[in-house]
């Protein structure tokens, strides 16, 4: 058992296989809560339906049982295709679109209130002997009584929110009357409803973000040309934000800036453009790893999604959500320039 896990939350998850187990077996089916590895100290709680499955969801039980052998540490670490930033799902990529949630540096908990895979939600319903939505349900509510969340943002203004009656107030209306952000509660915690993001135009995604980030916005109805209004990266103004550090911008996909790190080092840092990411190496072309403190650079830069490879020592992404001018990076980057003058004075 991996020390992060309280003894509280190891005795929920002992009940969730309690009562999922049996479950499993006898309808040959999978089940699982979280689709990233569980943080008590994370205080932002993402809350869909139920993880999709391809296959026909069962309504009899089975002759031949399966034995399941989910272990609570396997079920608080989650899904295990989760990979951080790599992560390739279109739901994680429309989240991270919003600021709210890309600013989070991945420190959110994200699961799911009915832990059986289905194609529809509505199909669980298939199953007479139990009631799998209820029974996941009050687990859920377990769980959110432990984790004691800050905010709870849940995907669904329809059957997510009528699951919890969660009574809310209508923050922001989309097109066609549509329920963008509904506000509410589930018991004492904060509750803010949003369609599922897979479902969502980049337009409703900005619009979300806004309100989601001040409930007291004033206007109810989404702006159409809120995208349109944003700045956006402009390489010209990163750049001239970067002048004094003399970079080289001769190259149409990036720019270079050289700088003298702490002992022997040479650092190279790229501001690729084109595949949106900022690269930290050595420049010396023999060996790009070759930097005796690189993990005092490391230090300097969020959001890295490669480590030690492809010649980079870390690739940090750019911001994905649609409210960025470059400033983040622009920032990260004198940061560690400062501290290295600072050191070597």
């Amino acid at each position: 058992m991996k020390e992060e896990f309280s003894e509280e939350l190891v005795s929920w998850a002992e009940e969730v296989i309690t009562e999922c187990k049996p479950i499993a077996e006898n309808y040959h089916l999978d089940y699982y809560a979280f689709q990233k590895p569980c943080n008590l100290n994370y205080k932002y709680l993402i809350l869909a339906l139920n993880p999709y499955s391809k296959d026909s969801f069962p309504s009899q039980k089975v002759e031949t049982i399966i034995p399941s052998t989910l272990t609570v540490n396997g079920f608080l670490n989650g899904n295990s295709a989760w990979n951080d930033y790599k992560t390739n799902w279109k739901i994680v990529k429309q989240l991270m679109k919003m600021k709210i949630i890309d600013d989070l540096q991945l420190e959110f908990n994200y699961m799911n209130f009915v832990y059986f895979p289905s194609r529809k939600f509505s199909d669980l319903k298939n199953i007479k002997e139990e009631d799998l939505i209820e029974k996941c349900k009050n687990l859920t509510l377990k769980f959110i009584d432990i984790l004691k969340p800050a905010k709870i943002i849940l995907l669904g203004t329809s059957s997510g929110s009528d699951q919890f009656a969660i009574d809310g107030k209508t923050l922001l209306i989309g097109n066609g009357n549509k329920r963008l952000v509904v506000k509410g509660s589930i018991g004492t915690y904060e509750v803010l409803a949003i369609p599922h993001p897979s479902r969502l135009s980049d337009v409703e995604i900005a619009n979300i973000d806004l309100s989601l980030r001040d409930e007291n916005r004033p206007g109810r109805v989404m702006d159409n040309e809120l995208i349109a209004k944003t700045e956006g990266i402009s390489r010209d103004q990163i750049d001239a934000s970067l002048e004094i550090l003399n970079p080289d911008t001769l190259n149409i996909k990036y720019t270079d800036i050289y700088i003298k790190g702490l002992g022997s080092d040479e650092i190279l840092l790229r501001i690729n453009y084109q595949k949106k990411v900022l690269g930290l190496r050595s420049s010396r072309k023999n060996n790009f790893y070759d930097l005796d403190y690189a993990k005092f650079y490391r230090k300097f830069f969020k959001k890295v999604v490669e480590e030690n490879n492809n010649s980079w020592i870390l690739q940090r992404k750019f911001p994905s959500h649609f409210f960025t001018d470059g400033k983040e990076i622009v920032d990260e980057i004198f940061a560690l320039v400062d501290a290295i003058k600072c050191y070597k004075q």
